[in-house]
């Protein structure tokens, strides 16, 4: 496995390349889920596309084995007493950052609430109308177009068997960057990511982790360190719904008008605007939260999103940093790592010795020195907090 890197179609960086005119050092490339990404690295003045570099303007790539991973432009540039140039690129999905939408009233599209700044559709039709005023605004070469959309299905009602529908508030003028990640809030979940084919760039969508590889790192074999963090920041065992102001009373929506009692497949109860986990609340003591759901006035679909909301705050959260080899680089037939793999940990002097995979969500990759590779997984626990300080 070996990596490339291009600045508007001129290679910049080849290992195998081994003339002094053609290396960078300390080259870095950075990928987090629902980030945009970065590659970093620094330019001694003997190399040979030392001026090519144009901010904003240049597109730079990253191949994997020839198949491009990564595009973006230069947004930093620090030029040391040696005048070496230390450089820092973003990745295609902060293009979206460079065109503002208008509110949603004003879009061309028969998907507004007539009269309101509301769209009400699926995922992919709003990411079209959303795509559509980026590109109309800015270079081809910079255009993003619709890629695969994975979404749930309606159960029931209207839209049965169709994509779900959300409803998204554009009320003013935001960037296509901000609009997107409101779309992703309305639906309660989901995952962007910037896919890159010949020269074309594509957004995809996936609202649960997408189906990917699985890979293990194993104490005494590849893995050479790891990390545990646990943080009670994000924690909270009650949750307010609350939706739209109303019109009449400027108040806003709650879940106030329907049945208290337990929430059917959860160990949640409902009591007037309040969502909790009693024995969550018995062990730890009331930790509310209130959540602001501005596209939401329907209580029931008010209730399912205070759901979604505690299901996200009332586990910990576990980060995992770790330290591993891509297996790919001892044996080229091992697919090499990559955002979303499941990643197996294997270490009894760490406490893990299970097959209970976890997606990967981040990678910093050291393309000078792979050793230094560093690659972070979050972890849900199912457990109660008590019982992982138990196990600890």
């Amino acid at each position: 496995m070996y990596y490339t890197i291009t600045c508007d179609n001129n290679i910049i960086y080849d290992p195998r390349e081994m003339s002094d005119i053609m290396a960078l050092n300390n080259v870095k490339y950075k990928q987090d889920v629902n980030s945009a990404g970065s590659l970093s690295f620094e330019m001694e003045p003997t190399h040979r596309e030392y001026n090519s570099i144009r901010p904003l303007k240049s597109l730079l790539r990253l191949y994997r084995d020839n198949i491009c991973i990564w595009v973006g432009r230069m947004v930093q540039m620090k030029k040391t007493f040696r005048r070496t140039k230390q450089i820092t690129c973003e990745g295609a999905l902060a293009f979206l950052h460079d065109i503002q939408i208008p509110p949603a009233s004003e879009w061309s599209a028969d998907v507004i609430v007539v009269g309101t700044n509301e769209y009400s559709g699926t995922m992919e039709t709003f990411l079209t109308c959303v795509l559509s005023e980026y590109n109309q605004r800015v270079a081809e070469s910079r255009n993003i177009h619709l890629g695969n959309i994975n979404t749930r299905v309606e159960e029931d009602g209207a839209y049965a068997g169709q994509p779900y529908h959300m409803h998204v508030k554009i009320d003013e003028y935001c960037s296509c960057y901000d609009a997107i990640f409101k779309a992703q809030k309305a639906l309660g979940a989901g995952y962007f990511s910037i896919r890159v084919n010949g020269d074309n760039i594509y957004l995809d969508f996936d609202e649960e982790i997408p189906a990917k590889g699985t890979k293990n790192a194993i104490f005494g074999i590849n893995l050479t360190d790891l990390t545990e963090e646990f943080s009670i920041e994000s924690f909270a065992n009650c949750i307010i719904p609350l939706g739209k102001k109303q019109d009449n009373t400027g108040k806003r929506a709650n879940i106030s008008s329907l049945p208290d009692g337990p929430i059917s497949g959860t160990t949640y109860t409902k009591t007037g605007i309040r969502i909790y986990d009693q024995e969550s609340i018995n062990t730890y003591g009331r930790q509310e939260l209130v959540e602001i759901e501005d596209y939401i006035s329907s209580p029931v679909e008010l209730k399912a999103a205070g759901r979604l909301t505690l299901d996200s705050y009332v586990n910990p959260l576990i980060t995992i940093s770790a330290k591993f080899i891509d297996m790919n680089y001892i044996n080229p037939s091992n697919m090499p790592v990559d955002i979303f793999d499941q990643i197996n940990i294997y270490s009894t002097a760490h406490g893990y010795i299970t097959n209970d995979t976890t997606p990967l969500l981040g990678f910093e990759l050291d393309l000078n020195k792979p050793s230094n590779n560093k690659y972070t997984i979050s972890m849900k626990r199912t457990t109660t907090l008590i019982d992982y300080f138990l196990k600890k």
